[in-house]
């Protein structure tokens, strides 16, 4: 996470996105409800100086990004470790999954 707006920190995954992608990223990770919900929206303040998120939101963003950026392969590493038991299992659901092969 970075400090700055919200907004910021997915852009980084594709700075072209629109709001409609972004909104979706977010509700793909089951983090649109609560990115509604701060106080300026996509547009809080986060980090250091602005609204702290826990470390199970932070994921979420990453994971948001990650799903904006739609790469070919993403490994991730201990995706949920900071998360804490309760919010592991959340998290792993909210993971991008990859599209199911089709057999030939």
């Amino acid at each position: 996470m970075f400090s700055g707006p919200l907004v910021n920190d997915v852009r980084l995954a594709r700075a072209d996105a629109s709001a409609d992608e972004f909104s979706e990223a977010l509700e793909l990770v089951g983090a649109l409800a609560w990115v509604k919900a701060l106080p300026e929206g996509l547009d809080t303040e986060v980090g250091e100086n602005g609204h702290q998120l826990t470390g199970a939101q932070a994921l979420r963003v990453a994971l948001a990004r990650l799903a904006l950026a739609d790469p070919a392969v993403a490994v991730l590493d201990e995706a949920t470790a900071e998360a804490g038991s309760a919010d592991a299992r959340d998290l792993e659901r909210a993971s991008p999954q990859p599209p199911k092969a089709v057999p030939r």
